[in-house]
């Protein structure tokens, strides 16, 4: 899900159509390294309660027709898992929007379920200037969306 602010109110959209691979190393059971990671998620996969303006709003902001996808890689993370099973993974690597690439670290965090599933959550505020991306403006200017936006993601890596 992605969340931010504008001068009228909040607001939040879903991420809908995401995919990802990536090299998962075990050890007696265990996660010890991930590699050679790519994760996408179609910019018009974004969909927002707040209806097909915003939306559309979203896509513009996006330059969604020359690029298509939200792109984060990187080739290696550091993973810890504590007695309790509870797991950490930081990972440094690169966040392509609208045609820009950022360097961008990424820590989740979760715990091993007791078939072996990972279920982790990822937090990060970013800057749409960052990005050369202009925070939207609506009705005239008179409703302006906030430059940073929270990007949260919470999901399941099942043990093959």
């Amino acid at each position: 899900m992605v969340q931010g602010s504008s001068t009228l109110h909040d607001w939040e959209s879903k991420v809908t159509k995401m995919e990802g691979k990536g090299s998962f190393q075990t050890k007696d059971g265990e996660l010890v390294a991930i590699k050679d990671v790519e994760i996408k998620m179609a910019v018009k996969g974004i969909i927002s309660k707040e209806g097909k303006k915003m939306d559309d709003k979203t896509y513009e902001t996006f330059n969604s027709n020359k690029n298509p996808n939200i792109v984060y890689t990187f080739s290696n993370a550091t993973v810890k898992v504590d007695a309790s099973k509870a797991v950490t993974i930081e990972a440094s690597g690169k966040l392509t929007m609208a045609g820009v690439t950022q360097p961008v670290t990424l820590t989740a965090t979760g715990k091993e379920l007791s078939n072996g599933d990972l279920q982790l959550s990822v937090s990060k505020k970013i800057k749409m200037t960052d990005y050369k991306m202009e925070p939207p403006v609506m009705m005239l200017g008179t409703i302006k969306v906030g430059n940073e936006v929270t990007v949260k993601f919470d999901f399941v890596l099942e043990k093959k």
